[in-house]
């Protein structure tokens, strides 16, 4: 399943600075399940996990810290069954 994952710094010493050094974005992840998406970006990014992972309804949210940078993500998990309004 693809996950996509948005990145966003929120290190405060980037208040001082401008933001569009360090731009949100976006990854998108193969896996089996969100955390293992979350799991599977933080080995590549050679990221460590700082929070918890909060769960909501289709989303995960979570804090990582990634060359003494924080960063905020943001997992949404796909629709596995798509929703028609149509009757059969």
């Amino acid at each position: 399943m693809r996950y996509d994952i948005e990145q966003t710094c929120i290190s405060p010493y980037l208040e001082r600075r401008s933001r569009t050094a360090l731009p949100n974005r976006t990854i998108h992840v193969e896996a089996r399940s969100p955390e293992e998406a979350i799991s599977n970006l933080m080995r590549t990014d050679h990221a460590q996990l700082v929070s918890d992972i909060l769960s909501f309804d289709r989303e995960r949210v979570a804090t990582i810290r990634k060359d003494d940078l924080l960063f905020l993500i943001r997992l949404q998990t796909p629709n596995e069954v798509p929703v028609t309004n149509e009757r059969s």
